[in-house]
């Protein structure tokens, strides 16, 4: 199953990278330049390093992507002055929620495939840390964690929900 899912974020992320196909900048070099440079900085930092530094090789990663990013030009920063330094998010920013089966129908496959890799991270995690708490006291509450949290973050605007609109919605929120 995480190999179900890591094929459908290749492909989400990919299109994310590469563009749409007409675009103006449908697969531009410098875009596969920054990714391919992200990922092999993030990964050499994974690979080459022990501890703290490797722990922080994601953050090191995004880094040398956006300073690869500068250097080639591609970077915007022009509308970070323009918005509120601190605001609230908008709460359903798509109106109240409906119900429908048949979207529904799909949503609990994936649930219940999201439960079993909550187990399996729940278990691993409190064997590498050698916890002493009742994994089997544990797995539900992190189940539940999870539930509330992904409820909580379709009511405003996660990042999930962004990814997912502009690659079959085609646009942002505003």
């Amino acid at each position: 199953m995480l190999l179900m899912v890591s094929i459908n974020l290749i492909r989400l992320y990919g299109g994310l990278i590469i563009g749409q196909p007409g675009s103006a900048d449908f697969a531009h070099p410098t875009s596969i330049i920054l990714s391919l440079g992200t990922i092999l900085i993030t990964l050499i930092f994974a690979l080459a390093f022990s501890g703290i530094l490797r722990q922080l090789a994601v953050m090191f990663g995004l880094l040398a992507g956006t300073l690869l990013g500068i250097a080639l030009g591609s970077a915007d920063f022009s509308g970070v002055g323009h918005g509120p330094l601190f605001s609230f998010p908008q709460l359903l920013p798509f109106g109240w929620p409906i119900f429908d089966l048949s979207a529904s129908l799909p949503l609990l496959i994936y649930a219940v495939i999201s439960m079993a890799e909550a187990t399996g991270q729940t278990i691993a995690t409190a064997e590498i840390v050698n916890s002493t708490q009742n994994v089997q006291q544990t797995i539900p509450r992190t189940i539940r964690g999870d539930a509330v949290m992904s409820l909580l973050g379709g009511y405003f605007w996660h990042l999930l929900n962004y990814h997912l609109r502009r690659k079959y919605w085609g646009g942002t929120h505003h």
